[in-house]
């Protein structure tokens, strides 16, 4: 396998695995989309929500301060203004002010459903996985990962995060609660691709996601910006923040009509240092740890894509099955590991693309 192929293949594969749970999700539970001006329900959201911040509260509830991941408590506006959560002052605390990271954070009735809706769906796909792509494929999979997660810090987030400024990984994502004595096949890939891209964003000008899903794409001849969002696999928002930000900072130019983004010679040495920079830290990680067993797992999956897209096909009436996001969908159905992004995008709303 080539020096750099590992931890794109395990973002896709995190792709994937998300693809598959949010349609069950989408099938499953009452919500509004911006395609469904009629829907009933809280506004549509992603498995990030849910392996980040729904399936860490409660029934009964917890102050804010419990979720605070490095930076601070997460900030939840959007779970709130969706219909998930709510967060205000305790009744039982005796302070007539308490300060906001003891409010409490409670599931709405929405929330509660959208907790119970979630529960079971990462174990089926896991089920239908092992159904599609083999058991022993799976079983591999999963024992080479848990052998590496063991080897990892244990206070990571059990999702990637909503990503921060600059489409960086967000070190302010919550802690994990309490360890998981069964963690899904998401749990385990997002642990290792948490880990890859924060040693990899630690001195780094540029994220992990921004370069591996838009940068790579980019030349000094210039590619129509428009072409972006299907060559990486990512939503035209994400594509939009990312080269707002190249351009802001002097590493790409944007021009025309239609629009070209080219890379500035800035811009050309930072996409060389980012091939060089991932594959360095891969190969560190090959001496530290054994991913033999993680390398044949991958790249039995690589060849079964038929397999793999089986499982992405949305239901008729989701979203994705719908323009404009259908286009996006047809290339994930027809080359799936050519058309999903070498590192998850999660933006503010949570998906892939995020939908916003």
């Amino acid at each position: 396998m080539a020096a750099t192929a590992l931890f794109p293949r395990l973002s896709q594969l995190l792709v994937a695995f998300t693809i598959e749970c949010d349609n069950e999700f989408e099938r499953r539970m009452p919500h509004r989309t911006s395609l469904d001006h009629d829907g009933v329900g809280p506004w549509l959201v992603s498995m990030v929500m849910w392996a980040n911040y729904l399936c860490l509260v409660p029934p009964d509830g917890l102050p804010l301060h419990a979720l605070a991941g490095p930076s601070g408590v997460p900030k939840l506006s959007g779970l709130q203004r969706w219909g998930y959560l709510s967060v205000e002052p305790d009744p039982a605390d005796p302070r007539p002010v308490p300060p906001a990271k003891d409010w409490l954070v409670t599931p709405t009735r929405s929330g509660l459903r959208a907790q119970e809706t979630w529960r079971p769906i990462a174990g089926e796909v896991e089920s239908r996985w092992r159904e599609r792509l083999g058991p022993a494929t799976i079983d591999a999979l999963r024992k080479a990962l848990l052998a590496l997660t063991s080897q990892l810090a244990a206070d990571l987030p059990r999702f990637m995060p909503v990503l921060g400024y600059g489409l960086a990984d967000n070190v302010g994502a919550p802690f994990p609660g309490a360890p998981d004595d069964d963690p899904d096949l998401s749990v385990l890939l997002s642990h290792v691709l948490i880990a890859f891209t924060r040693e990899f964003e630690t001195g780094s000008p540029l994220s992990l996601a921004l370069c591996a899903d838009v940068l790579r794409l980019m030349d000094a001849d210039g590619v129509p910006l428009g072409s972006l969002p299907l060559l990486g696999g990512v939503s035209k928002e994400a594509v939009a923040m990312a080269s707002g930000f190249l351009e802001s900072g002097g590493w790409a130019q944007v021009s025309g009509h239609p629009k070209l983004v080219r890379l500035t010679s800035k811009g050309s040495r930072a996409k060389q240092e980012y091939e060089a920079r991932a594959a360095d830290i891969e190969a560190q990680w090959r001496q530290r740890f054994d991913v033999d067993a993680l390398d044949r797992a991958v790249t039995a999956l690589v060849g079964r894509p038929s397999a793999l897209a089986e499982g992405l096909t949305p239901y008729p009436d989701g979203w994705r099955a719908r323009k404009p996001y259908a286009y996006q969908t047809e290339a994930v159905l027809h080359d799936p590991f050519g058309a999903l992004p070498h590192h998850p995008m999660v933006l503010h709303r949570g998906g892939y693309p995020d939908g916003s």
